[in-house]
């Protein structure tokens, strides 16, 4: 599962209590990027956060056609049917002004015919959202999640259950007129249970402050900047001192904006500066082509450069009328990765997604999402003989929504997804159909 892009708070909207502006919607099919996360980042974690005194859970049943499975070339005798149940729960429990709640998944993904694949979906986590004075939120939470990692970037799906942990915690203090701060700390852990991307492992250590200024007017303006530590603990490099774990800095200072006119437009934009530096910055490689020299071997030592990127991110959620919605994102960053053999890569995101309410109960939406990838200090590993150096990522959907009573719904889903990768031996497309069936219970009070 890849890194969660910025941590750091995004235009306000999500510390500082204006995520209440977002908008109604009256088309509820949500934007579809399959297996990989969502592009927007949704919070410190993924769990269900019930808000007072109650409770949610939730029933669901997937069923999902796979025309090429495996991801090669050519898709003869990849293609699968994965069915997967799961069961969603949270509580939640006001404790004063503070609301404290807990939540998790369990499931499993089983694919007919390809038993080896079968493996459990887990996640759970907890955490507390903090209120102070009239001012100032905040939020400390944690979660642990596992699953056979089916991601978009994997070169070809193999037996590989990932864990990821995480952890944080975030605050703002901004009233609705003036200048005000905040801030994020967040530690991400993952590991990938196959031998052969164990070098893929990474943990990272992020802090993240931010100052804000808000006007009724104009709306919020945000200057903040991103400190990242990524270390890959399993992996090491030989320097003229000896081995020592493989790491990179990234560095990142954005300036934001944020505006919500009314309640139908809602944009957030940001431009920003990242700075990627390897460490160490110096490492001994083998002279290819060459033997033993008196019985040594002959070596250079090689400078590992930092990198420049110039970063953005937008967001767009625009509401037509009563039975339609615009939702837009794109943005451009440095990222560490634990899903093939590479120091960092730089990865333009882009995603597009229309959604119509039908009628009461029938929702209907299609879209899209376009992912570019160009990958630094990228290797060869067991997995992947020759060493990744781009991906270009397409995927499109169309999907409906049926809920003929409020706690059930029925979806259909059909998706397109196709990577231009070099080395092209690494290039697949895919298309899938999927049945998902769902049933909610819940209270709050």
């Amino acid at each position: 599962m890849q890194v969660q892009r910025q941590t750091w708070l995004r235009g306000l909207g999500y510390a500082m209590g204006v995520s209440a502006l977002a908008l109604p919607m009256s088309a509820s099919s949500a934007p579809s990027t399959g297996d990989d996360p969502p592009l927007q980042p949704t919070g410190l974690v993924s769990i269900p956060q019930v808000e007072g005194r109650g409770y949610v859970l939730n029933f669901s049943l997937n069923s999902q056609y796979n025309s090429n499975f495996r991801r090669t070339l050519t898709a003869n005798s990849n293609s699968v049917y994965r069915v997967s149940p799961n069961v969603e729960a949270g509580l939640g429990l006001p404790v004063g002004r503070q609301q404290l709640f807990v939540g998790g998944s369990i499931g499993r993904d089983i694919f007919v015919d390809n038993s080896q694949f079968n493996r459990n979906r887990l996640r759970f986590g907890g955490g507390a959202n903090l209120r102070a004075g009239t001012r100032c939120t905040g939020s400390v939470a944690g979660e642990v999640s596992r699953f056979q990692n089916l991601l978009g970037d994997v070169a070809e799906i193999v037996d590989n259950v990932q864990q990821t942990e995480t952890a944080g915690a975030t605050f703002s203090c901004q009233g609705p007129i003036g200048v005000g701060f905040g801030g994020t700390v967040q530690y991400r852990n993952t590991r990938n249970d196959r031998v052969e991307r164990e070098l893929f492992n990474f943990s990272s250590m992020t802090y993240s402050p931010q100052i804000t200024y808000a006007s009724p007017a104009l709306g919020v303006f945000s200057l903040g900047g991103s400190f990242q530590d990524i270390k890959y603990p399993d992996r090491q490099v030989l320097t003229p001192e000896g081995p020592v774990d493989d790491a990179l800095n990234i560095r990142s200072f954005r300036l934001g904006y944020n505006r919500a006119l009314g309640t139908r437009l809602n944009l957030t934009l940001g431009v920003s500066t990242v700075r990627v530096t390897p460490k160490p910055d110096s490492v001994v490689l083998l002279v290819p082509g060459l033997g033993p020299v008196n019985g040594t071997l002959p070596v250079i030592v090689s400078d590992r450069q930092p990198y420049n990127v110039a970063g953005y991110d937008g967001a767009l959620s625009l509401q037509l009328g009563d039975r339609a919605r615009i939702t837009a994102s794109t943005s451009r960053t440095a990222l560490p990765n634990a899903n093939l053999g590479t120091l960092s890569s730089v990865r333009n995101l882009h995603g597009l997604d229309i959604d119509f309410a039908l009628r009461p109960g029938l929702n209907a939406g299609f879209g899209g999402t376009l992912a570019n990838a160009r990958y630094r200090g990228s290797f060869a590993s067991p997995d992947e003989p020759q060493r990744r150096i781009s991906d270009k990522i397409e995927r499109v959907y169309a999907q409906v929504d049926y809920s003929p009573r409020r706690r059930v719904s029925i979806g259909v889903e059909v998706a397109h997804q196709k990577r231009i990768s070099n080395p092209a031996i690494l290039s697949f497309s895919n298309t899938t159909a999927l049945l998902r069936l769902r049933y909610s219970l819940g209270r709050s009070t």
